[in-house]
């Protein structure tokens, strides 16, 4: 009796060792493929040369010369220090809830990552309205932008001395477009699409760098910004 129970428990164990293993390509075949797992979570605290980046992410602006406070405004977790390499690095490869804080930059603070809403009508409701209102409240200047080539995303917004100024986003032909065009948009001849005008030609993922520009900082040019060496903060944000 104690050998057929032993024999039994062997196959049983046996077999969930087999649906373990094949899970993968079981899933796979079903239409439903395994979730690839998540990077590794690296990240170097040795001060280095600004990294740019801009393409393919959302980043907000921060008039703050205190990255920690930032952070602290953020409410981010688990932070660590981490330079311009691994920080921008994690921004891009680690999708889930890691964000990259950046050392002042004239005046600014940058956070990138995926984490960061979106800027669009497509939200319900919204997370990027209530965290700007909450950001606007203690920082004087709070800007968001964001892109993505594949869905054709564009977006920038900019809550300043406690009020949304501006809120623009384009995306699959959906259109937000809250607040009058800013100086910057006339001066660098923005007139793109709106709800009224749905057939213009809509903004580009370089349009996005260049209002960042114009209001604050483009991050795509930090690499040639001559800036000195610095360390920022990686952190998990459980972000609205």
């Amino acid at each position: 009796m104690s050998t057929l129970f032993f024999l039994c428990a062997l196959l049983a164990f046996i077999a969930l060792v087999l649906t373990w293993l094949l899970r993968g390509s079981v899933g796979s075949a079903a239409g439903v493929p395994a979730r690839p797992p998540l990077p590794p979570l690296v990240v170097d605290d040795t001060p280095d040369e600004p990294e740019g980046f801009g393409f393919k992410m959302c980043w907000l602006a921060i008039r703050s010369e205190e990255p920690l406070a930032v952070v602290e405004a953020l409410g981010l977790e688990e932070v660590v220090p981490a330079n311009w390499r691994s920080g921008v690095a994690v921004a891009y490869r680690y999708p889930e809830d890691r964000v990259f804080v950046t050392p002042p930059v004239a005046g600014w603070v940058l956070c990138a990552g995926r984490p960061v809403p979106a800027l669009g009508p497509g939200d319900h409701p919204p997370a990027w309205r209530p965290l700007l209102e909450a950001l606007g409240s203690r920082f004087p200047d709070v800007q968001l932008f964001g892109n993505h080539r594949v869905s054709s995303y564009t977006a920038w917004g900019r809550y300043q001395d406690g009020r949304l100024l501006r809120a623009y986003a384009s995306a699959d032909g959906d259109l937000l477009d809250e607040g009058e065009r800013t100086p910057e948009e006339i001066e660098l001849g923005f007139d793109f699409a709106t709800p009224e005008n749905p057939e213009a030609e809509p903004p580009g993922e370089e349009d996005v760098l260049r209002v960042a520009g114009a209001w604050s900082v483009d991050p795509g040019g930090l690499g040639e910004s001559g800036l000195g060496p610095g360390v920022g903060w990686v952190g998990r944000w459980s972000a609205p």
